[in-house]
């Protein structure tokens, strides 16, 4: 991402006020159900004509797609398909608790990354490995999201050692 190919701009999208997990330490903890009545559902459709006249105006952007959990929105793989052709490159930030093998098998990594964030009150560590590792046998790039939430410090050293020991990688402490 240099030069002249770099993006004009930047967008964070809260695709979703809603998740399938409830952890303590979210922020949205205890005001799920308000935020949820703001979530907008549009097909891929409506919501392309929107982003194409944003494409319009900045040319290819740089997008970060978070909520709540991104993956519960309706229709979301063919959502993030389409976003891919007038994005200079997509980041969706996700839990990873939904099965990823349609999204791996449909999508572009070289168009899009994915962040995937360890909740520990929700998820096995092994679990989440295994996700890693599918994410990166097909070509996916991002970030392994860990909160380092004070209850969750007393295993994090384990944790880090055993993410490194199976995947060569390391967390990013959030």
């Amino acid at each position: 991402m240099t030069g002249s190919n770099k993006p004009k701009v930047r967008f964070t999208w809260n695709i979703s006020y809603d998740c399938n997990y409830r952890c303590s330490y979210c922020f949205f903890d205890g005001k799920w159900e308000e935020y949820k009545k703001r979530n907008i559902y549009l097909s891929p459709d409506d919501w392309m004509k929107h982003w194409n006249r944003i494409h319009e105006k900045y040319g290819q952007i740089f997008l970060i797609i978070t909520g709540g959990e991104p993956f519960l929105y309706p229709n979301f793989i063919e959502l993030v398909k389409k976003l891919s052709g007038v994005c200079f490159h997509i980041n969706i930030s996700t839990n990873s608790s939904v099965n990823l093998t349609k999204f791996v098998e449909e999508i572009d990594p070289e168009r899009v990354s994915v962040s995937l964030s360890f909740q520990r009150e929700f998820d096995p560590l092994d679990n989440y490995i295994e996700r890693v590792k599918l994410i990166r046998r097909h070509n996916f790039k991002g970030c392994l999201n860990l909160v380092a939430y004070p209850p969750f410090l007393e295993r994090l050293e384990n944790d880090k050692k055993k993410l490194m020991a199976e995947t060569q990688e390391e967390f990013k402490i959030v």
